[in-house]
């Protein structure tokens, strides 16, 4: 093998390499920032998410809605924590 090819082909994986972390990251970091959580909170915390339309949250007792998924960006110790950083609670949950 040439030298130009193996440069050319270790420019390639490392910015594979790059270009892989930009979509893996996102897609675990609610999952590794949620035992921090737990632990922060001494319990489940508060599942928050923002989106374009509005910044909602799930109480750890909505079990059928509370879930740790990719758009989960947030999460907060007690209700009035979320609403202070302008969070409403998801309108199809309210008492």
């Amino acid at each position: 093998m040439s030298k130009k090819l193996l440069f050319i082909i270790s420019g390639l994986l490392v910015a594979l390499l790059i270009v892989s972390q930009f979509i893996f990251i996102p897609l675990v970091s609610p999952f590794t920032r949620y035992p921090i959580g737990y632990i922060k909170c001494g319990g489940r915390p508060i599942e928050a998410e923002r989106s374009v339309k509005n910044n909602t949250f799930v109480l750890p007792e909505d079990m059928e809605f509370y879930r740790i998924d990719i758009f989960t960006t947030d999460y907060f110790c007690s209700e009035t924590e979320a609403r202070t950083n302008g969070f409403i609670r998801k309108p199809y949950l309210k008492n």
